[in-house]
Parts: C-alpha cells; structure tokens; sequence
C-alpha cells in the first residue's frame, strides 16, 4: 500500500519537484523489492491516465490508481521481482510522458487547491487553545508551535505533530485536537507518548506535562496509545467517566458517542480499568479488550485478536461478526461519506470484511456479493435501499 504522503513524493519526484527530503525518503521505500513493484503500476497506471483524459476530478484521480494497484496485487504473481533498473526505466517513461501530460497536472493541481480553500473548517484538522483560538492545519504543512508567550513548544510535520520535550518548566497549558471524518493524525506529546488519532475524534491534552503529576488527557472517538513508561508518573486517559490507568504500554480506545460502550483493548504492558470517583479498578492482560458500560458501569473482559481493533492505524478496515449498522457508521468516518440505509434489516445483519486501499464503492459492491442490496452513490452521499 502507498500512503497518502509517500504518494505525494512520488508526484513531486516524478514532476521534477522533489525536495532532498522527498528523495530520502523514496530512497528507503524503493529498497523494498515489494515497493518497487507498486511504484512500476503506479507509474504504468498514472501514465495511461495521463495521456487518455482532459479532466477529471483529483479524488477520482486518486481512487483510480488505488483501484488498479489493489487489482494487481490480489493477482498472482508469476513473472520476477521487478528490479532496481525497471524503476529508472519507468522514471524515465513517466518524465517523457510529462512533456505531453504537463498542462493536465497542472489542472488537477490547480483544481486540488481551490477545492481546499472551499472546505469547510469542520472538514479540516483543527487544534484549539483553552482561550478558544483555533487554527487549520494542512496534513501536508510544516510549521513552528509556539504557545501564548511566543516560546516554541514542538512542530508540525505533516500528519504529525511532535511536542518538545522542555528544558524547563513554563505554564502548562491544554489544545484540543479535532480530527474530522476522512482523516488521520498523529500527536507526539511532550513525554515522548505517540498518539494515533481516528476520524472523527478528538483529544485534549497539556503542551507540558507537571512535574510530580500524572499524565493526563482527555479522549472522545478513538485513538492508539503507544505510552512511554515513567513509575512516577502515570499516564491516564479520561473517556467519559471511565479512567484508564498506564505506566508504559500500547492500547486502543474506541468511544463514538454511537457506542453503548467504551472498548479498550490491550496490546502490551498492562492498564488499570476504573469509574471516575470509585475506587474499584480491573486489571487488563495483553490480548484481551474490555467493554465499560456507559449505563451500567459493568466492566466485560473478552479474549480477542488485537490486529481486528488496531488495523486502523494502517489504513485497513476489519470486521468480525459486526454488524452492517456498526460498518457503515465506520465506513462514514473513513470515506467522509454520509450512508442513508433505507434497508432496516440489512443493518442487523453480521459480516467478516477486511478492506485496505478499496473504495467506497468497491467496499459496497463487496457487500453486496454476501446480502444483495442496492445503492446510489452521488458524491459523497449515498443511498441504500
């Protein structure tokens, strides 16, 4: 799979616009012989593109070189591993074609950017301070964080912010982060713990953690936690009125105001379960999820394979025995898309799925092989019955 950033490096390395740090990190990705082979089809599929439309739309642009290279990696693979000259040859190929593509690329670069400034802020990264400012941030932005005296706190590099670790204390402060459907982001704070946030949620957290406190945010949505170990100071994430306790560990939090209930789900170390204000607490094992009840209160542990609950930090989607009404909610955060289901009781039915770089109308047309339904797709809106 080509993330959505490295596919940007490629563009611009293919444009002639790359900058030093666009090529490093090529260079590393391209050592991979698996890597080469999807730089060959993106290139083979970009060109045919290219040179046989006009116009077209840059999300669609996109969707359709993810399709092809979704096509051909479930074929079979019979001929060799493409090798380090194929991906000069097909360099090459593409920077020839440029000559005739050129005024088409820079149409859909044009049309990308007047798109972006029509979005809504609701539709964009945004952090806000405890004095209410908020600011946009561009996935694919660089800047300086500097809090209310002007000191700088950290920095953004693209989809990620990285919070410094300060020399010495100065008066702490939180942001809130919101993360709209469609996207990702993730969060270094200042104690090293990286943060991976979902579509659709939202963290508040300090700039600086207090010395001789513990480490405390706030989450709404979902998020991973890759935790760094400090005995001195815990590390405690606030979800509702339920307290999830760490020294150092990795775990996944899912609380979407549609859930009856707060999932944690444990990947290593170990947390401590407890209601706000009550001081019985439950132990959770790596391997296991735990379900907090948001009515009852009532903590229900279950044996589970954590890659279905953690999958979503690499793009992938993966459902067990869910039921469609939890799917499309799902698929409406990840495809920034609004599902009306006219078709009540497809939302009780329960699917196994998996889904990597498809899209929205590949998931649906999946669906449709296990429970026929139909379905209007109209930009971002769709349609069951």
């Amino acid at each position: 799979m080509i993330s959505h950033e490295l596919e940007k490096c490629i563009i611009r390395f293919l444009s002639n616009e790359a900058s030093q740090e666009d090529i490093q990190k090529l260079s590393l990705w391209i050592k991979n012989i698996e890597n080469q082979e999807l730089f060959e089809q993106y290139v083979k599929t970009h060109h045919e593109i290219t040179i046989g439309l006009e116009n077209i739309d840059i999300k669609t642009l996109q969707q359709g070189l993810l399709k092809e290279i979704n096509q051909t990696d479930k074929k079979e693979k019979t001929t060799k591993r493409i090798r380090f000259s194929n991906f000069i040859k097909y360099a090459a190929i593409f920077i020839i074609m440029m000559s005739f593509g050129y005024v088409f690329v820079s149409r859909l670069n044009d049309k990308s950017i007047t798109n972006t400034s029509k979005e809504d802020s609701t539709e964009q990264i945004t952090i806000e301070s405890e004095n209410g400012t908020k600011q946009i941030l561009d996935p694919n932005g660089k800047m300086i964080l500097k809090n209310s005296q002007g000191k700088s706190i950290g920095r953004q590099e693209g989809e990620k912010l990285v919070y410094n670790a300060p020399a010495k204390a100065y008066a702490v402060s939180y942001n809130t982060i919101y993360i709209p459907h469609g996207k990702q982001f993730n969060l270094i704070l200042s104690d090293g713990t990286t943060v991976y946030l979902n579509a659709g949620s939202s963290l508040r957290y300090p700039t600086q953690f207090e010395d001789g406190r513990p480490r405390e945010v706030t989450l709404k949505g979902e998020a991973f936690f890759d935790v760094v170990k400090n005995s001195k100071k815990p590390f405690i994430v606030h979800s509702d009125s339920l307290n999830i306790t760490v020294l150092g560990t990795k775990f996944n939090v899912t609380n979407y105001p549609e859930n009856k209930s707060v999932h944690t789900t444990l990947v290593e170390g170990s947390v401590s379960l407890s209601q706000k204000n009550n001081n019985t607490s439950t132990l959770l094992e790596p391997g296991y999820k735990a379900e907090w009840g948001k009515d009852d209160y009532i903590v229900n542990l279950e044996s589970v394979d954590t890659e279905i609950y953690t999958a979503w930090i690499h793009g992938k989607l993966i459902f067990k025995n869910t039921s469609f009404k939890r799917i499309r909610l799902a698929l409406e955060r990840k495809y920034n898309v609004l599902i009306k289901n006219n078709n009540k009781d497809l939302d009780n039915e329960r699917f196994d799925a998996s889904f990597d770089i498809e899209t929205i109308d590949d998931v649906l047309q999946s669906f449709t092989k296990s429970y026929p339904f139909e379905y209007k797709l109209n930009n971002d809106r769709i349609t069951i019955n």
